[in-house]
């Protein structure tokens, strides 16, 4: 009697469980982001602006000049005072943006 009745429950359980796993999906759509990015954001956060400096001056290396954080690390030398290299990452930036503008001729 007992041997009926625990056979399909041992069975009913095995394929509950079976079915009860959900699937993983992996999404390849969404980038890693940047290793220099996070240390620069938690520089940032923590109030290390040298740290900041050194994150952001390692991703737009990697990145190369034509970046949009090549103004935020020319905004963070102005704020410790470095006016030198303010300047020339102005000027850098400023260069890259004059040869994305087509000239009049």
């Amino acid at each position: 009697m007992y041997r009926k009745i625990l056979l399909p429950v041992i069975v009913f359980l095995c394929v509950a469980t079976v079915f009860a796993q959900s699937q993983k999906t992996i999404n390849a759509s969404i980038p890693k982001p940047n290793a220099h990015l996070k240390v620069f954001n938690l520089a940032i956060a923590s109030g290390d602006a040298n740290t900041a400096v050194t994150a952001l001056n390692y991703f737009i290396t990697e990145q190369g000049a034509n970046t949009s954080y090549a103004d935020t690390l020319v905004m963070l030398y102005m704020q410790q005072g470095l006016f030198h290299k303010a300047i020339i990452g102005l000027i850098n930036a400023l260069n890259q943006i004059l040869k994305t503008i087509p000239y009049l001729s």
